[in-house]
């Protein structure tokens, strides 16, 4: 017997609100959690320390406190964490608790003889992330299905064409597909001194415009916008071999099509924390294998090990050579005091400061989520609470920008934002990487889903 014509519709809604009060889910979130962090100190002491220990990974078996410590700080944070991504809000702060703050209290608690200098920082982090997700729900929840308004996606379009040309006339005699072996060198090809105007249409252009087509593309079903959008990321690629341009059309897509067909599963918290558990066993089993080497570096070194590290790297080296006080970012910049950290010839890139007093003869651009790269090297522990605090605020007004909107449109066209949250400053993000230009387009060019596209 076939299916009637509305039993195959996509769901839209992922669960409901009330389920964040459900005490089964609600201790089935809190066990998977508590389950991943067993994995990630396993994979400290069996995979990274013993491959990567030459990049930083040290482990140190922890005493009984440091387990109670990181035990009671998951359980805590793990209290507040939605059960489900259900906004585009929580497409942040999901995959924040799941690849940067678990990570984070069971790597940091392993990595030296002493750990007890990090508690407070780790403690700031934790109650950074409980103001998110408070920060969230007060933001509200998604009760519309707003769609981009037929002016903006000809607007999109026209700048997705004059950018393209823009990109092709800059680079394109250099323009290379190179494999993980070539990436630098391709880089090194194309990252000589551009103008302001090529630099803008590069980032906003991966970040944003790419992005968007896709998102609107899959979501009216309009085949030419997501085969441009696919052009966009592979020029991107080909000019500077970002593999997260490979990264964010596959993930976009895929949030788009979970949402549309299986939300309750593929969305679920607990879904993800095993997921990411999975995931971290098989790179223990093959990352020293030469098949599997590449996936594990990537997965358990880049997404998991080094959003860790990175926030024992800034609190070492920024507590003993003194803080930013936030000067490297241009506009605070002019305000703030003149620290010594200025006469470094890679000033204002704090990541290449860190990267070369860790790795100097690598070249090595240390890039450090929010609460490291903004928080910890511009005043410590109290640089976290500030970041923190700016963080909430951001997490609250993209939720009631956004709230409106259909799911499907806004949660994969939000991902490239959780991408560079995940791996940059905030300020960046908001300026450079289009946070500030999203909120505009969600509070401006959106319209009632009412009409059929051209």
């Amino acid at each position: 017997m076939k299916r009637g014509r509305s039993e195959m519709q996509p769901v839209e809604r992922v669960d409901c609100e009330e389920d964040d009060f459900d005490p089964l889910k609600r201790l089935a979130v809190m066990a998977s959690s508590l389950i991943l962090a067993a994995t990630i100190h396993f994979t400290h002491q069996n995979y990274l320390t013993p491959v990567w220990e030459d990049s930083g990974f040290k482990f140190f078996a922890p005493f009984e406190w440091q387990y109670i410590f990181a035990a009671s700080s998951i359980i805590a944070v793990s209290c507040a964490v939605p059960t489900a991504i259900r906004s585009a809000a929580d497409l942040i702060l999901v995959p924040f608790y799941c690849a940067v703050y678990i990570p984070t209290i069971v790597i940091t608690l392993a990595i030296a003889p002493d750990t007890s200098i990090y508690l407070p920082a780790l403690t700031a982090l934790s109650f950074s992330l409980l103001l998110a997700f408070l920060a969230a729900r007060l933001g509200g929840m998604p009760n519309g299905g707003v769609i981009p308004a037929r002016w903006a996606i000809r607007a999109v379009v026209v700048t997705w064409i004059a950018a393209t040309a823009i990109l092709l006339a800059q680079y394109g005699g250099q323009i290379r597909f190179v494999g993980i072996s070539g990436t630098y060198d391709q880089r090194a090809v194309t990252q000589g001194a551009v103008g302001t105007l090529i630099g803008y249409a590069q980032t906003y252009y991966l970040w944003m415009i790419n992005p968007l087509l896709l998102a609107t593309g899959l979501l009216l079903s309009i085949k030419h916008y997501v085969l441009l959008s696919l052009f966009g990321f592979a020029l991107i690629y080909g000019i500077d071999a970002q593999k997260v341009a490979i990264a964010m059309p596959v993930a976009i897509a895929c949030v788009y099509f979970a949402i549309r067909w299986m939300p309750n599963i593929a969305l679920s918290t607990i879904t993800i924390l095993l997921v990411e558990t999975a995931a971290l066993i098989i790179c223990v089993k093959i990352g020293t294998s030469p098949e599997g080497s590449a996936i594990a570096s990537v997965f358990a070194v880049r997404t998991i090990g080094i959003p860790a590290q990175t926030f024992t790297q800034y609190y070492d080296y920024f507590a003993n050579y003194g803080f930013t006080w936030w000067s490297n970012v241009r506009i605070i910049g002019q305000l703030a005091p003149v620290t010594e950290h200025a006469q470094n010839a890679d000033w204002p890139v704090i990541g290449r400061i860190v990267g070369e007093h860790y790795y100097p003869s690598r070249g090595v651009n240390q890039n450090a989520n929010i609460f490291a790269s903004d928080g910890i090297a511009a005043a410590g522990t109290v640089g976290i609470l500030v970041v923190g605090a700016i963080f909430a605020i951001l997490i609250f007004t993209i939720n009631r920008a956004s709230r409106t909107w259909a799911l499907r449109f806004a949660i994969p066209a939000l991902l490239p934002l959780t991408f560079a949250l995940l791996n940059a400053s905030i300020f960046t993000t908001l300026l450079s990487f289009g946070g500030f230009a999203w909120l505009l387009f969600f509070t401006l060019c959106g319209e009632p889903r009412s009409h059929t596209p051209d």
